[in-house]
């Protein structure tokens, strides 16, 4: 089994009081199965006061899970979680996947395991264009399957996070991405010390913007905060 671990941010945009059902159910989103959720979906009472913000957490078990593979060893599987506002007759569908990635780095020893089987990721830099306002999901379509048709099951978004497309593309192809933050080279050095305490202050909110914005995809299998800091020894 599987514990999903379920994030939702709600906002109340109006003066008064707000209340509404909230409820949320897991289905398969690119293969054919029964809802995961063998019972009646989750469900609960929200009441916010106005302006309120109010973030929801919640666990679910999801038994006898499909995982997510990369293309080389196996099937993408994607679920996705289907979040709705009842009184309103709102939903909001996040796909996600299931899969586990662990890494053990140490001299003489770099092993990759992915659900539990060793692999050997494949991969390469990628920079889907110059200006990022002139990609679209074709582009990316296109270079995704050059990539596979080169037998990578890897890519590396350098020093830049790419459109939304990008990340749901490789989850639905079974491209595993190393997601780098932009920090690149000398971005900042030797600051005066309250520049240096701004700095560090943007870099942490916006990293955590990134893990927010981009967590649940299955295809990021490994996150890089910097790109060749000059200061770190070889």
């Amino acid at each position: 089994a599987a514990t999903l671990k379920v994030v939702a941010e709600a906002h109340n945009l109006t003066a008064g009081p707000q209340s509404a059902e909230l409820a949320l159910n897991i289905a398969p989103h690119n293969f054919v199965g029964r809802d995961a959720t063998r019972s009646a979906p989750y469900m609960q009472t929200l009441n916010l006061a106005g302006s309120e913000h109010r973030t929801l957490e919640s666990n679910l078990t999801l038994p006898s899970p499909r995982l997510w593979f990369p293309w080389s060893h196996g099937e993408p599987h994607l679920y996705q979680a289907q979040l709705t506002l009842t009184t309103y007759q709102l939903l909001i569908t996040k796909p996600f996947g299931i899969r586990d990635i662990q890494a053990t780095i140490e001299p003489g020893r770099w092993e990759w395991h992915l659900n539990g089987r060793r692999i050997f990721p494949k991969g390469s830099n990628y920079v889907s264009d110059f200006y990022l306002n002139r990609v679209i999901p074709e582009g990316l379509r296109r270079d995704l399957e050059l990539a596979r048709n080169a037998n990578l099951d890897l890519l590396r978004v350098h020093a830049h996070i790419a459109p939304p497309d990008f990340y749901r593309l490789c989850d639905e192809q079974g491209v595993m991405v190393m997601c780098d933050f932009p920090l690149i080279w000398t971005y900042a050095f030797n600051l005066p010390p309250d520049d240096d305490i701004a700095f560090r202050a943007s870099v942490q909110a916006q990293v955590e913007d990134m893990v927010r914005l981009l967590g649940s995809h299955p295809g990021i299998v490994l996150w890089s905060m910097h790109n060749e800091p000059p200061w770190t020894p070889a």
